[in-house]
């Protein structure tokens, strides 16, 4: 009961004070970089205070330890490698004991940029997608709508696509400039699918799935060209999110080598899922429907 109650004043303290705590690590991780330069290490960074704390956007996690504080932890990237940035606090007066650079393995050689080759001629690739949706559609269960307001161009692709740094998968491209206008959204309806709102096993969340329009008319949470920015600043991953279970943390990313990957966001690594496009959206629809059905015999 103790441990509920230092954890909850503890978060309390913390949603109170997130700039300040920002404050101390940025401080904290530019007094690091400063006495690594003074010992003439090789590669350190030149990030000052305000490059530092630019990137504190999301809380890793909260650590406590037996002798009385706590640890909050962002990630920061440094020369393409990424680190832990912490600062540390007594949980009883919340002073400040020291923050900096959580995990020191030397700091990467800055990369060198590499003249690519032009890229490969695209080719067309059929869209599949109402094939794949058509069930769910015809489903009285389900939602299925479309992610633009109109169709989208194959400039569309090419703007996000230099936006971004990486070429999309072929699939993917077919999908979004398809029929069904700037990829597509499905969510089960409340009738076949009770929103939770309190606890419960987390596929009870995952009730839909969407993808990532490349229209700049489509809403700001759609759009693929701010999903991405929005990933890789981040992350500092080069990859886009193409695919988001509704609810779930993880995303599926297209990554720089044209394969499809999992990204995890609790170790913000990316797992290849060895399929194209059309094999995941079929496996993932598959999976929502079981998910579906689970949950309508569940609320018999």
């Amino acid at each position: 009961e103790r441990a509920n109650t230092i954890a909850a004043k503890v978060w309390d303290w913390v949603c109170e004070h997130i700039e300040n705590i920002k404050d101390d690590i940025a401080q904290g991780v530019c007094k690091t970089l400063e006495e690594l330069r003074q010992k003439r290490e090789k590669h350190v960074p030149e990030d000052d205070f305000e490059s530092v704390r630019g990137q504190l956007k999301h809380i890793k996690f909260i650590r406590f330890y037996e002798f009385g504080s706590f640890t909050v932890t962002y990630f920061a990237w440094f020369n393409g490698a990424r680190y832990n940035v912490y600062a540390s606090y007594l949980y009883d007066d919340f002073t400040l004991k020291n923050a900096g650079i959580l995990t020191m393995g030397g700091f990467s050689a800055p990369k060198t940029s590499v003249k690519s080759a032009p890229p490969a001629k695209r080719e067309v690739t059929e869209d599949i997608t109402l094939e794949l949706v058509k069930a769910f559609d015809e489903d009285e269960d389900f939602l299925v709508c479309p992610m633009a307001p109109k169709k989208c161009t194959a400039d569309d692709i090419k703007r996000v696509e230099n936006v971004l740094g990486l070429r999309l998968p072929e699939e993917y491209v077919a999908h979004v400039l398809g029929d069904i206008a700037g990829g597509v959204y499905i969510e089960a309806t409340e009738e076949a699918w009770p929103k939770r709102k309190g606890g419960g096993a987390a596929w009870e969340f995952f009730y839909g799935l969407h993808t990532f329009s490349p229209s700049s008319e489509s809403e700001d949470w759609m759009q693929l060209e701010a999903a991405g920015k929005n990933f890789q600043m981040e992350t500092g991953l080069k990859a886009v999110p193409i695919l988001k279970i509704i609810s779930d943390p993880d995303l599926y990313v297209a990554t720089e080598n044209g394969t499809i990957a999992r990204f995890s966001h609790e170790d913000f690594e990316l797992t290849e899922t060895g399929l194209d496009f059309w094999q995941l959206l079929e496996r993932e629809l598959d999976e929502l429907n079981k998910r579906k059905e689970m949950m309508k015999a569940n609320n018999v």
